[in-house]
């Protein structure tokens, strides 16, 4: 675990790291008071399914749009406009609530918003990392990003429990649109010159996402990888409607217990992610026994019987998808050419947050029709599967890229002592 905090030396990124620690914390009080907002405004699971998916639905239609456009401006600009508007969203949301006029056609609209507001956030946010750190600490960056953003879903959940159940639902919206200001004073802050990649742009014109759709089929590395990260990300990354249907038809619980949940899975994702921030080179080894945890952890929570079992499954499930998650990311972020890393981050996002509009209805609806407990399975099962038939693909390329680079070192060290003759 040594040199895990390393990235923090960046003053930039030391600047982005503590704006995203508040923030989170907010973002996560959002995500438990939507949900619940929405299953106490229906009672339905498959609604529950709907409003994710209406939140990851831009991404679905617009990520490659907004990975492009990340390519072409620069990102710290970007990220301040998005970040600008998910604090409006967050204040028009909480404003409805408190006054005591919103409608479920309301709610749906601005969970839209928010959508649309993502396509461009998420590729500029992930591909910003490897501008803000050396490309030897980007695994620890991103490692660390996700720490954060786990560690706040240990804390956020809780407060927003309280907040709900004590104050009001519209006070945690107004809560999270105030951490904003975290992240858009970070962003302020930062040294435009001290960014460590100034990235070529991509070229305007036609085609440029026709030509990211190439790049990544010739590179069966990316593909392979991204095909991962699609099977999970449609069946198995769909927490925050399969959780809550747990809480609720499978337990008879109430919020404080749904916070609970979020809350250990939470440590396990903490855990996963300081364990992928003290590796410096993500392997695709790492990769592929991360993905078939991921599945078979899922695969224990729908055969936990007890919900003090379920605790310690969740937890599991948190840790493996966190170690997933992160490896997956960094091998985009390190393999992708400069050019091409924003609109291959966008298809990483596409696949990670835009497949859940596909997954996220159908999880609802299995979990309320049969159990939320045969939601997990539906999830575990094909994700252990393609670690399995992938894996083995992934492992051989990467003991060729390892004896490649056996040949090569040697080759160079004997030019150079030929060059000092």
């Amino acid at each position: 675990m040594k040199g895990i905090f390393r990235s923090l030396k960046t003053r930039n990124y030391r600047l982005y790291f503590f704006g995203q620690v508040v923030s989170l914390i907010g973002t996560w009080m959002q995500i438990i008071a939507n949900t619940w907002l929405v299953l106490q405004l229906t009672g339905s699971g498959t609604q529950v399914g709907l409003a994710s998916a209406l939140q990851f639905g831009p991404m679905l239609l617009g990520s490659f749009w907004g990975g492009l456009v990340a390519d072409r401006i620069p990102k710290r600009r970007l990220l301040i406009i998005t970040q600008s508007l998910f604090l409006l969203q967050a204040c028009a949301v909480g404003t409805l609530v408190a006054t005591g006029v919103l409608r479920l056609w309301m709610l749906y609209s601005l969970i839209v918003a928010y959508g649309i507001v993502q396509i461009f956030d998420v590729p500029a946010r992930q591909a910003f990392v490897s501008e803000m750190v050396a490309q030897d600490d980007v695994m620890n960056a991103v490692g660390l990003n996700s720490a954060v953003f786990n560690g706040a879903r240990l804390i956020g959940p809780t407060l927003a429990a309280i907040l709900i159940k004590e104050v009001s639902m519209a006070t945690a919206f107004f809560v999270n649109a105030g951490t904003y200001f975290a992240v858009l004073v970070a962003l302020l802050l930062m040294r435009e010159r001290d960014l460590f990649s100034h990235q070529a742009r991509a070229p305007h014109g036609r085609g440029q996402i026709r030509a990211a759709l190439q790049y990544v089929r010739e590179t069966p590395v990316l593909l392979w990888s991204l095909v991962m990260m699609a099977v999970a990300g449609t069946l198995s990354l769909n927490f925050q409607i399969i959780v809550p249907l747990l809480t609720k038809f499978t337990f008879h619980r109430d919020i404080t217990t749904f916070g609970l949940f979020t809350a250990t899975m939470g440590i396990g994702s903490f855990i996963g992610a300081m364990y992928a921030a003290s590796r410096k080179i993500p392997s695709l080894k790492l990769l592929t026994i991360s993905c078939a945890g991921f599945g078979a952890t899922m695969i224990g929570v729908a055969l936990t019987p007890t919900m003090s079992e379920s605790y310690v499954s969740l937890a599991l499930v948190g840790l493996a998808a966190m170690i997933f998650i992160s490896t997956s990311n960094t091998v985009l972020q390190l393999r992708a050419a400069p050019e091409m890393r924003g609109r291959v981050l966008a298809l990483w996002s596409l696949v990670f947050l835009g497949s859940t509009p596909i997954g996220g209805p159908f999880i609802g609806w299995v979990s309320q029709h049969w159990s939320p407990r045969v939601g997990f399975m539906v999830g575990g099962v094909p994700t252990l599967a393609v670690a399995l038939i992938l894996g083995p693909l992934l492992l051989r390329r990467e003991r060729a890229e390892t004896a490649k680079q056996a040949e090569i070192e040697p080759a160079e060290a004997e030019l150079e002592a030929v060059a000092t003759e």
